[in-house]
């Protein structure tokens, strides 16, 4: 679900599901306005383990993007 939409931006929630659909989601929607303004950023929140962040910084590139993937546990 996306909280929150800009031109820009997005804020996906994850609802506590794997965070790999979420993660997928949040890059697709990066790419997509970044091609349309140039650059973008979008963040996910609530949502398991996403797995290797290479590889949503690699969907980013193949379109000629670069990406930068973060994460945080508690």
């Amino acid at each position: 679900q996306v909280l929150q939409d800009t031109s820009t931006t997005a804020i996906v929630d994850g609802d506590l599901a794997f965070g790999q659909v979420a993660a997928r989601r949040a890059t697709e929607g990066a790419c997509e306005k970044a091609a349309r303004h140039g650059l973008a950023a979008a963040g996910v929140r609530r949502c398991s383990h996403i797995g290797l962040l290479a590889a949503y910084a690699e969907m980013g590139a193949t379109q000629g993007f670069m990406g930068l993937m973060w994460t945080n546990a508690t």
